[in-house]
């Protein structure tokens, strides 16, 4: 676990080279995280287990 997820609870390492702002999330897919800027992340089977277990307290925005 990276340290800055350490130091807020809203950061998500995703894969050794993603950190993501959960808060960041508008909506997300089967493995697959959409974010506010239209981007989207293709995640391991681990990282979207991990990451919808820690989306469950985030209420999406609309796109």
């Amino acid at each position: 676990m990276s340290e800055i997820e350490h130091l807020h609870n809203n950061f998500f390492c995703c894969h050794r080279s993603y950190i993501v702002n959960l808060e960041s999330i508008i909506d997300s897919k089967k493995d697959i995280v959409i974010f506010k800027n239209n981007i989207s992340l293709l995640l391991t089977d681990k990282s979207t287990k991990k990451i919808r277990k820690s989306l469950k307290n985030i209420v999406f925005t609309s796109h």
